[in-house]
């Protein structure tokens, strides 16, 4: 078989199901504070239900963000597949770090939960944080003050807007590295933001969609500003 590069991998995109964060929010911008929100049953079967489509674009890699409600979705949608095809958890391809729900879970906690995935490229602590009180070393002990310290301020723990552009343009080279080359079909299984600066496209929960070309021809990341305070839009 031809050995895949950048330019002949497909790539396809997957933002994670409904979530309780989702959910609880509705079409309000008030945060319900829900810390790394989960599926909701519903979220649990609309990837449930995106089984053969997945199956339909043979992965020989999958990339996921580390949020429980990707990590949820990606294993739902893959199903059998799981154990069966690399899955990487890269931080490159997690949300804007904005919300309650955009609080992470230490990563030795996730591979308990999800132990067919690589959880190598993480830090213990891997979501933003401006303080030095919290760090990888401590995080596990210090995760409920965590969400403590976010409900009284969150300004430490908002991951500024150039830094989350400068991430899609790292996560394309990331992609286009020779950690990625050698696979011909990838998929990717992200959040609504993260995937719209990446492509353009504003996706539903569980919302599909082939990028091979966007990340191709990617020059810059897409400009979200117009579309921020769209409220009929969830994270």
């Amino acid at each position: 078989a031809a050995v895949a590069t950048a330019d002949t991998a497909e790539v396809h995109v997957v933002r994670h199901g409904e979530s309780e964060w989702n959910k609880a929010r509705g079409y309000s911008f008030s945060d319900p504070l829900i810390f790394d929100a989960p599926l909701t049953a519903k979220g649990r079967r609309q990837a449930e239900a995106l089984r053969g489509k997945v199956a339909q674009m043979k992965p020989d890699l999958v990339l996921c963000s580390p949020y429980t409600r990707c990590l949820q979705t990606m294993a739902l949608a893959l199903g059998p597949l799981c154990g069966t095809v690399p899955v990487r958890v890269t931080a490159l391809a997690s949300e804007v770090q904005e919300h309650a729900c955009d609080i992470g879970r230490p990563a030795s906690v996730l591979e308990a939960e999800f132990p067919f995935a690589d959880f190598s490229e993480l830090t213990e602590m891997w979501w933003h944080c401006s303080t030095s009180l919290y760090t990888s070393a401590n995080i596990v002990e210090t995760l409920e003050q965590v969400h403590a310290d976010w409900v009284k301020d969150k300004t430490p723990f908002l991951e500024p807007h150039e830094l989350a552009y400068a991430r899609v343009v790292d996560f394309v080279k990331y992609l286009k590295s020779e950690v990625c080359t050698p696979f011909s079909s990838i998929v990717i299984f992200s959040h609504g933001f993260f995937l719209y600066r990446l492509s353009g496209m504003l996706l539903p929960n569980c919302g599909t969609s082939t990028v091979t070309n966007c990340v191709k021809n990617f020059t810059r990341p897409h400009d979200l500003d117009k579309l921020y305070w769209n409220n009929c839009y969830q994270q």
